[in-house]
């Protein structure tokens, strides 16, 4: 069993939206799936409906089965075939390494909905329902230590997202080598800050996830969190 060393963690928040234009992708496997090739741009800013072409042409949005805003993946509906891998047009968020923190903890939930009925037997069954996360982050900056130096003002750090209710995608790296990560969406509910005579004064930010999506006719939609390799 590989063990890992928490102090090895690094946690990164998103930057300021950044676009591009003819992206290439590359097909996972035998699948109906694209990843774009340039890692740091396959973190996609929601509030830009990426455009998909193929050959520079757009693709319809019904032939769009989905696309994964966390690590760049277009995958197309069973029926629909592309000529070639797609380009994308669209933005993306680079992220940005938040400094001086000491921990971090994330748990995801889905609610767990009762469908026993009368009848039914003595055991509940039951049906997942809706998916969230939440968390929190502690450090040892302060609330108003710039992390994105290139926002506008009112738009540079942890205090400034809480206080304006912007969301953010977080990543956290657990082994540091960036070989599995965890990405959310998440809106920071709560700060803190905690002091002690024989001990430093710590900062706290809680999180809860805020689903983000594309405005595409097809409606789509991801979860508020994901794990994969970036």
């Amino acid at each position: 069993m590989s063990q890992v060393v928490s102090y090895n963690s690094k946690v990164y928040a998103s930057g300021t939206t950044t676009s591009f234009t003819a992206e290439p992708t590359t097909q996972i496997g035998a699948s109906k799936s694209y990843q774009i090739n340039t890692s740091v741009k396959r973190i996609l800013d929601p509030s830009v409906t990426p455009t998909i072409k193929i050959s520079g042409s757009p693709v319809a949005a019904a032939n769009i089965a989905s696309i994964d805003l966390y690590f760049g993946i277009v995958t197309f509906i069973s029926t629909y075939s592309p000529a070639g891998a797609p380009t994308v047009d669209g933005s993306y968020l680079p992220i940005i390494s938040v400094a001086d923190l000491t921990q971090y903890a994330v748990t995801g939930k889905v609610d767990m909905l009762d469908t026993s009925v009368i009848g039914g037997g003595a055991a509940k069954t039951k049906q997942a329902g809706m998916y969230d996360v939440s968390g929190s982050i502690t450090g040892l900056d302060p609330f108003s230590t710039v992390i994105d130096s290139s926002a506008s003002v009112g738009n540079k750090s942890f205090w400034d997202w809480f206080g304006n209710g912007t969301p953010k995608l977080l990543e956290i790296d657990p082994d540091g080598g960036g070989t599995y990560v965890f990405r959310a969406w998440v809106l920071f509910e709560s700060i803190s800050s905690k002091a002690a005579t024989a001990a430093l004064i710590d900062r706290s930010y809680s999180f809860q996830g805020a689903q983000q999506k594309f405005a595409l006719s097809s409606g789509l939609t991801v979860l508020p969190a994901s794990w994969g390799a970036p």
